[in-house]
C-alpha cells in the first residue's frame, strides 16, 4: 500500500516523525530530546543519501544512452529541437539556455513530408522543453550561475562529433528502464525519462533517411524554375524590361492569364523594396541543395521558407516563368511576327534551350 502526502514547509509536522522513524533504531517515533544529535553527523548522513541517489539515477539513466553521458544528450537533444523549430546548424553553449518557441514553421511537420518524419518530428517537439529544463539542472549551479566547464566540455564533443552522436541516438535501448524516475515541471504532469529518450531515438533514426529527393521535391522544383531565368547579373530594369515585352506579347496574343501577372510588373516598376544583392546570396545557399540531408537539409528549409517569405523576386521570377510557359503555350499566327517577337525574348531562348536538353535527355521530340 502507499500514500501520496502533500509536500511543502507547511506539513513538516507530517514529515518531522517519519524522519526521525527512518533514522531509530529501534523503530520507534522518537523525540529529539531522546538523543544526543551530532547535527554535522546528521548533515552528512543525509547528503550522502542525496550523493548516492544521484549517482544511481544517473547510472540508470545513461545505461540507456550509453555510450552518451546525460549532458551530452541533453546537448543532443536540444540541438535537434532548435534544428527542427528555428534551422539552427550550429551547436553552442548558449542554445542549452534557449526555449525553444511554441510556433513557427516546422519543415518536417509540413503536410509535403512523408508520414514518418511528420509523426517523429510532432512526437519529440512534445519534449521540447525538456532538454532547456534538463540543462538548468545539469549546467547551473545556482540561479544565472553557469557550470562552464562541465557545459563547454559537453557541447564541444557534441558539436565536433555531431553524425557520431545521431548515430549512438538511433542506439538508445530503454528496454530495461525504470519508470520511477520523471520529467516534469510540477508534480501533477509529467512522463517517464525513457519516453524522451525514445522521442530522440525515434527522431535520430528517422532524419537519417531525410534528403532532398524525398524530403524537398517542392523546394527543388521551385528553385529549378526560379533559376532557369534567373542570373547573378540582373538588375531591377533588367526585370522590367522582360516583364513588359511578355506583357505586350500576351496582351495581344489575348493570352487567358494575362491580367494575373501585373502585380509582378507594377512591383518593378513601383516603390516595392526589392533586394536582389539579398536574393543572389540566398540562391548560392540553394544552389547544393540536392546534397543536403539530415539536419543540414532541415535548416535549409527554413532559409528557404524565410526567403520566400522576405524576398519577392521570388514572385517575379515565377511570373516571368509563367509567362513564357504561357506563351509557349499559345497557337501563334504564322503571318504577324508576334512568333518572331516573344521567341526573340532571351528568357524564352532560355526556356527554349533548357525544353529541348531535358526532351534529349528523355528520348522527346
Amino acid at each position: 500500500m502507499s500514500f501520496e502526502l502533500d509536500f511543502g514547509v507547511e506539513y513538516d509536522d507530517i514529515y518531522e516523525p517519519l524522519f526521525w522513524y527512518g533514522i531509530s533504531e529501534s523503530g520507534e517515533f522518537p523525540q529529539e530530546d531522546k538523543y544526543d544529535l551530532n547535527y554535522d553527523l546528521l548533515r552528512a548522513w543525509t547528503d550522502k543519501q542525496v550523493a548516492d541517489f544521484r549517482a544511481k539515477m544517473r547510472a540508470d539513466l545513461e545505461a540507456c544512452i550509453d555510450p552518451m553521458t546525460l549532458e551530452e544528450f541533453t546537448v543532443l537533444a536540444q540541438f535537434l529541437i532548435l534544428n527542427a523549430k528555428t534551422g539552427r546548424r550550429e551547436i553552442e553553449a548558449e542554445m542549452m539556455f534557449e526555449k525553444p518557441p511554441e510556433g513557427g514553421f516546422i519543415p518536417g511537420a509540413e503536410d509535403e513530408q512523408p508520414s514518418a518524419l511528420r509523426e517523429a518530428t510532432l512526437d519529440l517537439l512534445k519534449s521540447r522543453n525538456a532538454p532547456y529544463h534538463l540543462s538548468k539542472g545539469l549546467f547551473l549551479l545556482k540561479s544565472n550561475v553557469v557550470d562552464r566547464e562541465r557545459l563547454s566540455k559537453a557541447v564541444q564533443s557534441v558539436s565536433e562529433n555531431l553524425d557520431q552522436y545521431l548515430l549512438q541516438a538511433m542506439q538508445i535501448d530503454t528496454a530495461d528502464f525504470s519508470s520511477a524516475y520523471q520529467i516534469s515541471t510540477t508534480r501533477s504532469t509529467g512522463y517517464s525519462v525513457d519516453v524522451l529518450f525514445d522521442r530522440v531515438k525515434d527522431y535520430a533514426t528517422t532524419l537519417d533517411d531525410v534528403s532532398a529527393e524525398q524530403n524537398a521535391v517542392h523546394v527543388t522544383e521551385a528553385i529549378e524554375r526560379v533559376t532557369t531565368y534567373y542570373e547573378p547579373s540582373h538588375d531591377r530594369d533588367d526585370l522590367h524590361d522582360a516583364l513588359s515585352q511578355l506583357h505586350d506579347v500576351l496582351d495581344k496574343l489575348d493570352a487567358s492569364k494575362y491580367e494575373s501577372w501585373k502585380e509582378a510588373r507594377e512591383a518593378v516598376a513601383g516603390d516595392a523594396e526589392i533586394d536582389l544583392g539579398k536574393f543572389r546570396q540566398r540562391m548560392r545557399t540553394f544552389e547544393d541543395i540536392s546534397d543536403k540531408h539530415g539536419y543540414e537539409l532541415i535548416a535549409t528549409l527554413h532559409d528557404y521558407e524565410e526567403s520566400r517569405a522576405a524576398e519577392s523576386a521570388w514572385e517575379i521570377y515565377e511570373a516571368i516563368a509563367e509567362m513564357i510557359e504561357e506563351a509557349d503555350g499559345v497557337t501563334l499566327p504564322e503571318d504577324v511576327g508576334f512568333r518572331d517577337r516573344v521567341r526573340d525574348l532571351s528568357e524564352f531562348e532560355t526556356y527554349e534551350k533548357r525544353r529541348h536538353a531535358i526532351e534529349t535527355t528523355l528520348g522527346g521530340n
